[in-house]
Order: structure tokens, then C-alpha cells, then sequence
């Protein structure tokens, strides 16, 4: 399937005579050439990793991590609508230049219990996967692939390099200043935690799966009875559905992070832009069954 790639490429030899005029060429060429048109400065931008619509790349970074979970839920408590966009922009920036400096270390062993403990999560959870970086307590949590913890971290080989970026983001801790400091799946890496999750799940119909994926608060009056009875029984925090006949299938990711407000309500922790998807899919699953 399409996807991205790294290449890491070793240079054995000089280059040849012809390699460095054709260099030389180029480089002269590019300091006397006139500003690149506008076709040219937005390949430049996709080729340096901004998107093409940099306020809906903007918005889903903002749903997952730049909002806290608890404000972005509750209906009382939310944010204004006219937020500093550019602040924002260079707060991840920051961010991001700050945990790409920091080291992969294991994560704190009361922080796994608590976890294990509120999700319910099975022996069968690769939970020596999951790496903090800076801190052993830090507010992110990384899911690492076994090939890269075997082959990379348990060698020690992270020792010897500069690790920038490995995993898929699992856990975010709460961000509000309240006693409650439980860390809350991310859905960036919810198919991976869903399957080993034994409270704080449920496994929903296929009407009821479309409800959650709306925008904002979602009244739990909406769903079927029984769903309504199992929400309004969970404390205020994170939850997870699956899609029945999918919950085990990782390969589907028909799985919602989600969140239950204080009030009688409910919001679906999944950014924006992958809403659509998910319409999408339930669409195209509706199709096949009709």
C-alpha cells in the first residue's frame, strides 16, 4: 500500500568529476535565479511537510493534542472561537523542537499500573512497547513497533544515535490543574488498545457508531438505551467504542476515541479531517451489506 518511507543512504566513494560540475552548475544557477512562482512555492511547502490547507492540518493537530481533552469536551468550558492561530502554530513548533531533543526512556511503573488498572488492559497488551521521552512521567506516551524496540531499544542502540520521531502517539495526560492527572488514549494509536481494553469500552451497533462521530457535544439521548445506560454509568474521562463485528479486527481501525463530559454528554476525540474517513467507511460497509 502507499505510504511514507525513509531511505538512509551511505556514500562510499567521492563523486566523480562530471557529479561535481553538475553540482557547481546548479549552485550558481540557484543564487542569481528571481523568486519561484507560486507553482514552485507549493511544492517547496509539501516538499518541507506543510499541508495544503494549513488551517485543516491546523484544526486536526489542535482536536488530538493542542486542546486539552477536558476543554475541548465540555460544552461549559470551551475555549473562544477566535483562537491565536499563529501563537498556536509556533507553540508546536516549540513543542516539537523541544521533545525531538529528548531521549526515548521507559515509561514510570506506577504511570503503567494506573493505566492497566482504568482501561483494564489484558496480559495480551504489548505494554513494554510504550515509551515516554525526556521523562519517565511525561504527558505523552509513544506506542513503539516490536521490531524497532527489539532491534533498536533493547540493543541500546538509541544510546549511540539521535532518535527524532519513532511510534504512533498511545496515551495523553490530562492537562487541567485538578487532581485527576489519568493519561487518555490517543486515536492515533486507539486500534492497537481497543482489542486489550476490558473497562471503559463498549461495543457499539452500527447506528449507534454513526452518532459518535459527530462535532462538538453529543447528547447521549441519542443512542439506544442501552448504550445511554452504560455512558451516563462512566465517570468523566476517556472511553473507547468499536464497531460490533470489528472490535477485534486492527486491520479495520473502526475504533473512536472518546469522551465523557460532566455534563450529560459526550465528544468524540477524533480530528476532524478523519471524520470524513469514517463516514466514508461506514458507507461503503452499508453498501455491502445491502
Amino acid at each position: 500500500t502507499g505510504g511514507f518511507f525513509i531511505a538512509l543512504l551511505k556514500k562510499v566513494k567521492p563523486l566523480g568529476e562530471r557529479a561535481r560540475r553538475k553540482a557547481q552548475e546548479l549552485e550558481g544557477r540557484s543564487s542569481v535565479e528571481q523568486e519561484p512562482s507560486t507553482e514552485v512555492n507549493k511544492k517547496t511547502k509539501l516538499n518541507n511537510g506543510e499541508s495544503k490547507d494549513s488551517a485543516t492540518s491546523e484544526e486536526c493537530e489542535q482536536n488530538e493534542s493542542e486542546i486539552p481533552s477536558s476543554d475541548k469536551v465540555d460544552d461549559g468550558e470551551r475555549q473562544p472561537a477566535e483562537s491565536n492561530s499563529n501563537n498556536n502554530k509556533k507553540k508546536r513548533e516549540r513543542n516539537y523542537e523541544k521533545v525531538a531533543g529528548e531521549d526515548f526512556v521507559e515509561v514510570d511503573e506506577k504511570i503503567l499500573e494506573d493505566m492497566i488498572e482504568l482501561y483494564g488492559l489484558s496480559d495480551s497488551f504489548a505494554q513494554n512497547q510504550l515509551m515516554a521521552r525526556g521523562s519517565s512521567t511525561s504527558k505523552l506516551l509513544y506506542f513503539i513497533s516490536s521490531s524497532i524496540k527489539k532491534n533498536i531499544f533493547d540493543r541500546g542502540l538509541h544510546n549511540r544515535v539521535k532518535g527524532i520521531h519513532s511510534g504512533l502517539r498511545a496515551f495523553e495526560r490530562r492537562s487541567r490543574g485538578d487532581d485527576d492527572k489519568s493519561y487518555r488514549p490517543c486515536q492515533e494509536s486507539i486500534h492497537f488498545i481497543v482489542p486489550h481494553m476490558t473497562k471503559r469500552k463498549f461495543i457499539v451497533s452500527f447506528d449507534d457508531f454513526s452518532k459518535c462521530l459527530g462535532e462538538g457535544a453529543i447528547k447521549i439521548e441519542i443512542f439506544s438505551e442501552n448504550l445511554q445506560k452504560n455512558m451516563r454509568e462512566l465517570s468523566t474521562g476517556a472511553f473507547a467504542v468499536a464497531l460490533e463485528g470489528y472490535e477485534t479486527d486492527v486491520r479495520s481501525k473502526l475504533f473512536l476515541t472518546m469522551w465523557k463530559c460532566r455534563h450529560d454528554n459526550v465528544n468524540c476525540l477524533v480530528a476532524r479531517a478523519e471524520l470524513d474517513g469514517f463516514q466514508n467507511k461506514l458507507k461503503a460497509l452499508n453498501k455491502s451489506v445491502a
